[in-house]
């Protein structure tokens, strides 16, 4: 685990390429406190700062080079299969000076070129600088679990793990892309395809770049096909592959020459995540955090601890309130990396992982968007059957439905969703009532008369558009493709790293993925919602008390915090001042939103997106 970057046919002379090299490394000392290195050819840089994890060693230091062959490699993540290519390696004659995984890399390439990408699964960001042909690759794992960013200026290619480092390289303006802006307000933060800072992009999961002095051509070597390929004679058979795949996924993201464990909350997916860990190891470490401030029903702590000592795991809680959170809002805004409402959560458990001796800690992210965990798993098929019927009704009618039903239902958030029913008509509109921060229309009112409106409602809301037809798949994909990868993967990368955490996600383990997104649709079967398939292959390890506990997330009482201990920073960004200084909005809705949320008509989130927004483009001086 680590963090890349790298410059390719720069037209700046060697010292000044140097200097934004550096400046990009140090940027990133947090993503690899271990040791840092630098590979220098004509054409191209390669740097990256290291957190050792397998091969603690100085053989195991990157850029590795291979000079008979001219090739370098600079490495971010895991390949959890990295065993098994060794061996098919060394069969072929090839030697390594290491027992890391990122090794592999290095001779995989000079033995099947591109065609190693597809072989490799893990979760990674990998730069290859191939002297004979003088081109450089770029590749990004299959879920986008590690992130990799390029900028395009003139005629050179700059490429970080992070946007701060490319802004810290200085080579090109940091000015804010306004484009950027509805999809932000439309999500609470930036859609994988949308970056903050003009000129810079995201590599897309499950891609590569082929980089030469005059073309840069992008291929995918990974789709995600939600299809219908696996049959099996009956439940049970399914439940036993699906438990044996679990198994393996366990094995190879316990893989590790540091302190490993495991971030274990009330939920389902993280005691799954404990017990499959237990079982193959012993004196398995857990760890869970909790609050002083807001309603208990968000403190799992007690839920945790019943948990730890049911799997006989090594258990450490931590408590906060919100002063420890108005102290650490600076560094956090700093190591987000890209706007969100989301992260500080995964921000305050890997400093606490870290404060507890680990480098490694495993995560049950993703168990509710794969295997159908959600309420949304419920009603999203049978409402989108419906919609076709909705889009018939005049809108005289829907306007009376929708307001007798505003008044009967309980909670902001909720009465929000129902007024947005207006405008379903569709899939992908009605996907959005669930993901959606803040609708189109909305979003209109509050930006500024100078903010162009190229990106359309249209456009928005075709960020959910997929391929799947089937609606239990169609959802899964969405929900993978864009609150998965967008959302909880990058907040939570960028977070961890902030403390040199690496965090492994073994429920999107690769094979696991495939496996199951190769099913027939659950939407009709008794191994549907809510996930039964991952808690039938799991039952065994599973606590009653913890099995018929009511579903709830991993949430911090933010909007208590910002009632208090950060009301003074919710003021500060809603301030007339600071919206006129930074014209992005409208100073008139902007205080209407800010005291609806006083008044509970709308959720913390809305306004929270604000505050990151505005402090994100202070931190990093970023121009609009």
């Amino acid at each position: 685990m680590c963090g890349i970057a790298g410059i390719f046919n720069s037209d700046l002379d060697h010292s000044s390429q140097l200097q934004a090299q550096q400046r990009m490394i140090n940027y990133m000392h947090h993503r690899g406190p271990d040791d840092k290195g630098h590979k220098d050819f004509d054409i191209c840089m390669l740097g990256q700062t290291r957190l050792s994890i397998i091969d603690l060693s100085d053989k195991a230091r990157q850029p590795f080079l291979d000079q008979k062959n001219k090739i370098s490699v600079a490495v971010n993540g895991e390949i959890y299969n990295y065993r098994v290519l060794r061996e098919k390696l060394l069969a072929k004659g090839y030697k390594f000076q290491s027992d890391s995984d990122s090794e592999v890399v290095l001779h995989g390439y000079k033995e099947w070129n591109e065609s190693l990408f597809p072989m490799l699964q893990g979760m990674f960001a990998i730069s290859i600088f191939d002297g004979n042909s003088e081109s450089l690759y770029l590749c990004r794992d299959r879920l986008g679990i590690k992130p990799l960013y390029f900028a395009r200026v003139d005629k050179s290619l700059i490429f970080a793990s992070e946007i701060g480092a490319i802004i810290q390289s200085k080579l090109l303006r940091s000015s804010f892309n306004t484009n950027s802006l509805f999809p932000f307000l439309f999500l609470g933060y930036m859609p994988d395809s949308v970056c903050p800072i003009e000129g810079v992009e995201s590599l897309s999961p499950g891609s590569y770049l082929k980089v030469t002095k005059n073309d840069i051509n992008y291929k995918n070597y990974w789709e995600m096909e939600f299809s219908e390929k696996k049959q099996y004679e009956n439940d049970n058979e399914l439940i036993l592959e699906t438990r044996k795949i679990l198994e393996e996924s366990i094995r190879v993201h316990t893989q590790s020459d540091v302190p490993l464990g495991v971030f274990l909350s009330g939920g389902i997916d993280s005691t799954i995540i404990a017990g499959l860990v237990s079982s193959q190891n012993s004196n398995v470490k857990t760890l869970s955090v909790g609050f002083e401030d807001g309603p208990s029903r968000l403190n799992e702590l007690e839920i945790a601890r019943k948990t730890a000592k049911y799997f006989g795991t090594n258990h450490t809680e931590f408590i906060l309130n919100g002063s420890d959170i108005r102290q650490r809002i600076s560094r956090i805004i700093r190591h987000i990396d890209s706007p969100s409402f989301d992260g500080i959560n995964s921000y305050i458990v890997s400093e606490m992982a870290k404060e507890s001796g680990l480098t490694v800690a495993l995560s049950g992210l993703g168990g509710d968007e794969l295997f159908g965990g959600y309420e949304i798993f419920n009603f999203y098929p049978k409402y989108l059957s419906m919609v076709p019927y909705w889009r018939k009704i005049p809108n005289q009618l829907k306007s009376i439905f929708i307001g007798l039903s505003s008044n009967i239902i309980r909670g902001s958030d909720r009465r929000q969703k129902i007024r947005r029913l207006m405008d379903v008509d569709g899939a992908s509109t009605l996907y959005a009532l669930n993901r959606s921060n803040t609708w189109p229309s909305e979003i209109l009112k509050l930006v500024s008369d100078d903010i162009s409106h190229s990106t359309t409602t249209e456009d928005l809301f075709n960020l959910f558009k997929v391929n799947s037809k089937d609606p239990w798949k169609s959802l899964q994909e969405r929900e993978i493709k864009n609150y998965v990868t967008s959302r909880l993967l990058r907040d939570t990368d960028a977070m961890s790293m902030a403390h040199s955490i690496e965090v492994r996600v073994p429920l999107l383990d690769d094979n696991l993925v495939e496996h199951v997104i190769s099913l027939p649709s659950l939407s009709k079967s008794p191994l549907g919602y809510p996930k039964r398939l991952l808690i039938e292959s799991t039952r065994d390890l599973l606590p009653d008390f913890v099995l018929n506990r009511r579903k709830q997330g991993f949430q911090l009482p933010m909007e208590v915090w910002m009632r208090n201990e950060l009301e003074d920073v919710v003021k500060d960004v809603f301030s007339q001042d600071s919206i006129k200084q930074r014209g992005l909005f409208n100073e008139r809705e902007m205080s209407k939103l800010l005291s609806m949320f006083k008044q509970n008509q709308v959720t913390y989130d809305v306004i929270w997106k604000f505050v990151t927004l505005e402090l994100w483009l202070r931190e990093h001086k970023v121009n609009v």
